[in-house]
């Protein structure tokens, strides 16, 4: 493992044990085992690399689903495979995370909201990463309609939206109840929508 990854490891480590607020660089640079000349070396400040972090985790989820989207040929598969990211959505940084948050539905939220909350750019950032995955559903769903799956007088880009709006919501849900059984209420949420399109 180079060294820029050791940091950004140490660093999603801390960050999703502690909050972002509660780690200093110091803190980061101790975990990685570099000096603190060492890390700024790759990263300015604790708010880039939390922007690096932040950016990596938006950049990796978004090709995970892209390619689950890629991987059906038929419309509802296609969707049905979006809310297959619901779990593995907060397992991104595996080898990362420490083992009393692996797998904590809340943790990544948490951080994604304390580290963007007054960063207008990383929100943007964000922003065009959850519009590039509405856009995929809305290629997915008008193709859909190109092959007779999707009724030819559904909106595409509003049923998307409204789609991907819906798979937010069920993780806000299950970050703040992670006992829901979060498989079957993705599985029976897909199943309900499917046929509003259905062609």
């Amino acid at each position: 493992m180079n060294t820029k990854t050791n940091i950004l490891q140490a660093a999603v480590w801390l960050f999703l044990k502690y909050g972002y607020n509660s780690v200093s660089v110091s803190d980061i640079a101790q975990r990685a085992k570099v000096s603190k000349g060492g890390l700024y070396h790759y990263f300015s400040s604790k708010q880039s690399l939390a922007e690096a972090v932040v950016d990596s985790y938006m950049q990796q989820n978004y090709l995970r689903i892209k390619s689950s989207i890629d991987s059906q040929q038929n419309t509802s598969e296609q969707l049905r495979a979006v809310f297959q990211h619901l779990k593995t959505d907060t397992n991104i940084w595996a080898g990362a995370t420490p083992d009393d948050v692996s797998g904590d539905p809340s943790a990544v939220p948490r951080f994604l909201y304390e580290v963007a909350k007054n960063n207008e750019s990383l929100r943007n950032r964000i922003s065009e990463s959850y519009e590039r995955v509405i856009h995929d559903l809305e290629t997915a769903l008008d193709s859909g309609k190109q092959r007779g799956y999707v009724r030819k007088d559904v909106d595409c880009n509003h049923f998307a939206l409204t789609y991907f709006s819906m798979y937010r919501g069920l993780m806000s849900l299950w970050a703040f109840n992670p006992s829901i059984d979060i498989d079957g209420k993705a599985r029976r949420m897909a199943e309900d929508l499917w046929p509003l399109v259905k062609a």
